[in-house]
C-alpha cells in the first residue's frame, strides 16, 4: 500500500535549490548509509512542507542562515535560526515546515530510512539540536552536486568522495556517537559560536570567550583542540575568513569596509590573516572570482 508522507511547496523565486538525484542516491556512501533523500537551497516565504507521522524515516533539518518556522502536530511550534538542526525521528509525529513572511531560509535536509546504520535518533519523537560546522556541510552537499554535473572518468569517483565526507559533516553535526560529556560541550560551544558570528565586529578575546562559556582558560583550548582540531582564536579567524569570502564575492563593499565590519582595525592585518588562510590577498580573491564569473 503507498500514501503521501510529504507533500512540498517550492518557491518559483528560490535561489540554487537542489535535490539529490537517483544518480547521488544510488552511490555506494550514501545507498549505505541509507540516505532516502536531501537537498540544499535559499527558501523565500512561499515555501512550506508537510510530514505525516510515523513515516518510516528520520527528517534532519539543517538551518545554515536565516530562519525557519517548525509547528509538531500537538501544536509546538518551533522557530529555527542558523546553526540550528530539527531532528525528526521515524516515530515522530508529523510536522509542518514554513519560512516566515520576509525571511529566506537557507536549508539542508536529509531524510534517512530507520533502518540506517549510522544515523538513528535516540529518541522517539523530535529534537532541536546545535551544531558549528555549517561551512563543512555547506562545502560538501555544493560538492555533492557540482560533481554530479560533470561528465568525465573522474566525477563518479569524486562525488563519492564529497558523500563520504558529508556523511562525516553530519555526524558529527548530530553527535549521536560522542560522548555525553562531549556531547554537552559541543552543544554549548556551537551556542557561543553563533553569538561569535553575529558579532564578529567585536573584540573577542579568549578571556570573553571564557567568561561567555564559564569555562577557564585551560579547559575551553583543551576543549576546542578535541572538538575541532583547533584553538579558539583560530576557530574565530576562520568565521571571520569565511565571512570575508562571502563579503569580497557577493558585495561591492570595499575591502577597507570588510575589514572595519570583521572587527580589524588596520587593512594589514586583514591582509596579512586572509593571504595566511587562502593563500592570496582579498583584492586578489575578489579580482580571481569576477573572472571566472565572466
Amino acid at each position: 500500500m503507498r500514501f503521501t508522507r510529504e507533500t512540498v511547496h517550492e518557491p518559483q523565486n528560490g535561489r540554487d535549490n537542489r535535490h539529490m538525484s537517483s544518480k547521488v542516491i544510488e552511490a555506494i556512501p550514501f545507498y549505505d548509509a541509507r540516505i532516502k533523500q536531501g537537498g540544499y537551497g535559499f527558501l523565500s516565504d512561499d515555501f512550506w512542507l508537510w510530514r505525516t507521522p510515523q513515516r518510516g524515516f528520520s527528517a534532519f533539518v539543517f538551518t545554515l542562515s536565516g530562519s525557519g518556522v517548525i509547528i509538531l502536530d500537538d501544536g509546538t511550534e518551533v522557530n529555527v535560526k542558523q546553526g540550528d538542526v530539527f531532528i525528526s525521528s521515524p516515530q515522530g509525529q508529523g510536522h509542518y515546515e514554513y519560512t516566515p513572511k520576509g525571511e529566506t531560509w537557507e536549508m539542508l535536509w536529509v531524510t534517512v530510512w530507520g533502518d540506517s546504520p549510522m544515523f538513528i535518533p535516540p529518541f522517539s519523537d523530535y529534537e532541536i539540536r546545535k551544531f558549528d560546522n555549517i561551512e563543512e556541510l555547506r562545502v560538501n552537499i555544493q560538492g555533492i552536486f557540482r560533481e554530479e554535473l560533470y561528465q568525465d572518468h573522474r566525477s563518479e569517483a569524486a562525488m563519492e568522495k564529497y558523500e563520504q565526507l558529508f556523511l562525516i559533516s553530519m555526524d558529527r553535526a548530530l553527535g549521536f556517537n560522542e560522548s555525553k560529556a562531549l556531547n554537552r560541550h559541543r552543544q554549548e560551544l556551537s551556542q557561543l559560536w553563533v553569538r561569535v558570528s553575529r558579532t564578529l565586529s567585536d573584540v573577542w578575546t579568549l578571556d570573553r570567550l571564557c567568561s561567555e562559556t564559564g569555562y577557564s582558560k585551560s579547559h575551553l583550548s583543551r576543549i576546542c583542540l578535541e572538538l575541532y582540531n583547533k584553538t579558539p582564536g583560530a576557530m574565530i579567524t576562520e568565521m571571520k575568513m569565511q565571512q570575508a569570502k562571502v563579503m569580497l564575492i557577493n558585495s561591492v563593499q570595499s575591502v577597507d569596509r570588510i575589514a572595519s565590519l570583521l572587527g580589524y582595525s588596520r587593512l594589514s592585518a586583514f591582509s596579512y590573516a586572509f593571504k595566511e588562510y587562502f593563500g592570496m590577498s582579498p583584492r586578489e580573491y575578489r579580482d580571481t572570482y569576477t573572472k571566472l564569473k565572466v
